[in-house]
């Protein structure tokens, strides 16, 4: 079952799917179809005669949830409940506020089991619910792994690339700073630096009334199935992140699964982060990309002119990171590991 419209849209036409809108809207009209049983949820109401209508005759022995806000964890912690299944509780990002509700710290600690998306997540967690937390993330696909077909010696500018979703509150200041060194550069050094944005904008045009120069562009979407290709024409990958203090309160346990996936291209990637992110600890612990976890522009100057001058050496640490990347953190790794818990949580009736 699919909370999110979006995810759903994807696989709708696929056998096994439905649509959950949890929560639905609290308007006083949404009743009707609720007490028909239309609607799976109104007002922290749940529908055991819509749960039924869209499960039909499937009875799970595993209720999952990866959860980004506590009500899609409340309703799956009642799907359970009604088929007396085990409940596995997966944190995607962080929706707990400075005090955590009684209820859904019961249901936490209830789980059967518990799983974060980062080392550094599962840490804060086991303490903050005292109980142990697991950690799964999404792995990069064979693709992702597949030689480069391009020589830069066949290209005299030096592209950058920022593949995925761009949203304001998470990386504004951070791309800031790079479109301002790279207009600085080629002024400077009369170099050919180009930096393109491949995704979507939140909010809409944010990053559009940014890309005004010719070095600089927006692409907007693309089919990511057959993506690969923007990764492997670029010279560098970029993954940036806002060091405005509120913004990385918000997102310091996300874990993008574009890192794993631009780690494992052979492309040199910059992250460039706040230190105390949950992707930067990784990296730094696993001594992976090219680091600059500091908001100062000269320091983050100095890297990128480095990395053009120097660029054979990075480019010999990104096979090594591709390599690490293949050995513990390929997608069909993650994905055995990930059933194999299940079905052993299937069979043991402990927490």
């Amino acid at each position: 079952m699919y909370t999110d419209y979006q995810f759903y849209q994807e696989f709708k036409n696929k056998r096994g799917f439905t649509f959950c809108h949890v929560p639905q809207h609290r308007g006083k009209r949404y009743a009707v179809t609720f007490l028909l049983g239309l609607k799976p949820e109104w007002r922290n109401r749940y529908s055991k005669r819509w749960l039924n209508k869209s499960l039909k005759e499937y009875r799970p022995g595993i209720v999952y949830t990866m959860f980004y806000s506590v009500e899609c964890l409340k309703y799956a912690y009642w799907v359970a409940n009604c088929y007396n299944a085990k409940l596995i509780s997966h944190i995607a990002d962080d929706p707990f506020g400075e005090e955590i509700d009684r209820d859904i710290k019961n249901i936490i600690q209830n789980s059967n089991d518990r799983f974060a998306i980062s080392k550094m997540s599962a840490i804060h967690y086991n303490k903050m619910f005292d109980c142990e937390f697991k950690v799964f993330h999404n792995g990069p696909t064979a693709k992702f792994f597949e030689n480069r077909h391009k020589n830069r010696s066949e290209s005299k500018k030096f592209l950058i690339r920022f593949i995925g979703n761009y949203y304001k509150f998470v990386h504004e200041d951070a791309v800031d700073d790079l479109m301002n060194i790279i207009q600085r550069l080629n002024l400077k050094h009369k170099f050919n630096i180009c930096l393109e944005f491949w995704g979507g904008e939140f909010p809409h045009s944010s990053l559009q009334k940014k890309c005004i120069t010719s070095e600089i562009s927006f692409m907007g979407r693309f089919n990511e199935k057959n993506s690969t290709h923007l990764h492997f024409e670029a010279d560098l990958l970029f993954l940036p992140a806002s060091f405005n203090k509120n913004s990385v309160d918000h997102y310091r346990f996300s874990f993008p699964t574009k890192l794993t996936e631009y780690l494992a291209t052979k492309i040199p990637t910059l992250i460039y982060s706040p230190k105390e992110t949950s992707f930067y600890d990784y990296c730094k612990t696993n001594n992976l990309g090219i680091l600059v976890g500091e908001n100062k522009k000269n320091i983050l100057e100095e890297k990128l002119l480095d990395i053009i001058l120097n660029y054979k050496f990075y480019e010999k640490n990104a096979i090594k990171n591709s390599n690490f990347i293949f050995e513990n953190e390929h997608a069909n790794q993650i994905k055995k590991r990930f059933q194999d818990t299940l079905l052993a949580k299937n069979k043991n009736d402990g927490n």
